[in-house]
């Protein structure tokens, strides 16, 4: 039923679970792919470039579930992607067709999300496949 699975993650403790919960998942299907995905915000003077440290850093959170993936037998891909995180996620995910999202229930977001709504509530608004987000 799951052949392709995208995780959001960003470091937080939340999406931490929620990769562990979408590998448990994905063992359940044979032949699922997950797809750990990670989207680098805006900062001003940024301009499209992504520096190595940063990218180190995300590789440093992905590499454990990477590693339990290849133990289980799942096949995981790590993807980085630039923009604001909820618009970046649910074009994604729509370009894709993807079976499922997974996500957590709350990230490393500001307080200016919490006022306007949070990321997992604007994709599960907006995009046409399941959803899973996990506490």
């Amino acid at each position: 039923m799951y052949r392709k699975i995208l995780v959001a993650i960003d470091g937080s403790h939340h999406s931490l679970k929620a990769c562990e919960h979408t590998l448990e998942l994905a063992e359940r299907f044979p032949g699922a792919t997950v797809y750990l995905l990670h989207v680098i915000g805006i900062r001003e003077g940024l301009e499209g470039e992504v520096s190595t440290e940063l990218l180190d850093e995300m590789m440093a959170i992905m590499k454990p579930f990477l590693k339990l993936g290849r133990e289980k037998g799942i096949t995981c891909e790590t993807l980085f992607l630039h923009g604001e995180a909820g618009p970046i996620i649910i074009e994604h995910a729509e370009q894709n067709s993807f079976d499922l999202i997974v996500m957590g229930s709350r990230g490393l977001g500001s307080l200016k999300e919490l006022v306007l709504g949070s990321v997992s509530q604007k994709v599960i608004k907006h995009v046409r496949c399941p959803v899973m987000i996990v506490k």
